[in-house]
């Protein structure tokens, strides 16, 4: 008997996404974020298991904050934490009362009582969902405050981001903090580098966050949400994109639908389309040297007169910073169970002269701002 999706159940999924966007968005000022929280982690210190979910809906209730971050902060406490919570708090409560700590022995504990026991950890337990609560809040409001962006650039990330919500909510949160930690997608648009009626090709797109962008941004410029400052983004362009990875192509065709051709191919060996602008970023050091120099080959043949080819690398001349790069891509690679990943880098004078060599002019510019990576952003144009 074939397994037919129920209509219902079909619906829900879908919807699901949207109603956890929802949620994860309400009351999300700075201030309102960092008292979420605050308040979660002030009622997971407390010893009240099985309440931490209603005190926190009633906490997000009462002062208008979020709910989904109030209660994933109570999970401060948890199955690993909470023996050492529970010990530090016992600590503290007696050490308040009588200026010592338990004795740990068998003795000790027994001479404390359940009375005197219960006494110190609820003494303790309330001192350190204050401090803590406090503490976290605090560090919440300084890290949000310095990733503040204006109206005009949270609208641009937003209406970016809510794209990838049919793709699910952690989709959504990925590309989010993307676009507002790294700094090359919106140094895409401040760059001012392609122009209206251009055809865009991204190879390596993963979910496609650029070329998401790029269909986004005409939309805000249109309606007047457009930074102050920045050249009007390009209008009616044509958005390839090209991935080999089948879980980030599917995202990718969700969040840009009829936008954008999202094709499932690898580079190796591929001829690309022509275009007057081709984006290729975080993507040649994942390959070896021969199939690096025959990608950027093809790339500038592929450029039209004028076009250009945008580069993002990591510059092994970058001392630290490039340090930290590798020590990052070497992280990722483990969590994707690569463990025999290798990489393939240069520095950005060598990256400059490779895209010389097929007849491109090259500007550089760092493209790590705010971040403690050492990549640069080159810039290579055709005559």
């Amino acid at each position: 008997m074939n397994n037919v999706p129920v209509p219902g159940k079909r619906r829900f999924r879908d919807a699901l996404p949207e109603m956890l966007y929802k949620l994860r968005v309400e009351h999300a000022s700075p201030g309102k974020q960092a008292a979420a929280i605050g308040a979660g982690v002030f009622v997971g210190c407390l010893p009240l298991y099985g309440l931490h979910f209603p005190l926190c809906l009633l906490a997000a209730r009462l002062f208008k904050l979020n709910t989904l971050l109030t209660y994933f902060a109570a999970y401060i406490n948890n199955p690993v934490s909470a023996l050492f919570l529970t010990f530090g708090q016992l600590q503290l409560g007696h050490w308040l009362r009588f200026g010592e700590t338990v004795p740990l022995t068998l003795e000790g504990l027994r001479q404390e009582g359940p009375l005197a026991f219960g006494l110190d950890l609820v003494l303790g337990s309330v001192v350190t969902a204050i401090v803590l609560g406090l503490g976290f809040a605090l560090l919440v409001y300084v890290w949000l405050r310095r990733t503040h962006v204006t109206p005009e650039v949270g609208g641009l990330v937003e209406r970016t981001a809510k794209r990838y919500v049919p793709a699910g909510i952690s989709q959504w949160e990925f590309v989010r903090a993307k676009l507002r930690l790294d700094p090359l997608y919106l140094g895409l648009m401040r760059g001012g580098y392609v122009e209206s009626g251009s055809t865009i090709v991204d190879l390596g797109c993963g979910r496609g966050i650029a070329l998401a962008l790029f269909a986004t941004a005409p939309t805000l410029y249109a309606e007047g949400i457009w930074p102050p400052g920045w050249p009007p983004p390009p209008r009616d362009v044509t958005l390839v994109g090209i991935e080999r990875s089948p879980r980030a192509v599917k995202a990718a065709r969700l969040a840009l639908e009829t936008d954008a051709s999202i094709l499932e191919q690898d580079l190796a060996g591929l001829e690309l389309p022509h275009a007057n602008a081709i984006v290729l970023t975080d993507v040649l050091h994942y390959l070896p040297v021969e199939l690096q120099n025959a990608v950027i080959e093809r790339a500038a043949r592929a450029l039209l007169p004028g076009g250009v080819l945008l580069v993002r690398e990591a510059d092994a001349n970058a001392g630290w910073r490039f340090w930290m790069t590798t020590i990052f891509e070497r992280l990722r690679a483990l969590t994707r169970g690569a463990w025999r990943q290798r990489f393939y880098y240069r520095s950005c004078a060598q990256w400059s002269d490779l895209l010389r060599a097929h007849g491109l002019t090259v500007e550089t510019k760092p493209m790590s701002a705010g971040t403690p990576f050492g990549n640069s952003l080159l810039i290579a144009r055709r005559a």
